[in-house]
């Protein structure tokens, strides 16, 4: 009885040290949400500039951008890291949700 007890502690406390290096953060890899990767960076430099109007009322009226992307978001198995969805809107309600993505056309 006491040589399993003894092989469950060391089951226990392997499980416990490997499942606290998985959860422990890198440190090279912590970022805040302020933070922007280069890819990033580059999707909002070529949204940014985007104008866009909706018709209102028979006239053009312009939508705005909202300043963060909605989401962003991984697709490993196309090799595209860094996507993200972006909305412009007026008056609160969506009027475009475009995606940036690596290699879109």
């Amino acid at each position: 009885m006491q040589k399993s007890a003894g092989v469950f502690w060391k089951v226990l406390m392997g499980l416990a040290i490997v499942s606290g290096i998985a959860a422990a953060p890198l440190a090279a890899e912590e970022k805040t949400d302020e933070e922007e990767t280069e890819v990033q960076l580059a999707a909002r430099k070529i949204v940014e500039p985007i104008m866009l109007t909706a018709i209102v009322g028979g006239k053009r009226q312009p939508v705005e951008l909202v300043k963060q992307p909605v989401l962003r978001y991984g697709d490993i198995p196309r090799a595209n890291d860094k996507g993200s969805v972006w909305v412009w809107q007026r008056a609160g309600r969506p009027q475009a949700i475009p995606r940036a993505r690596r290699g879109s056309t």
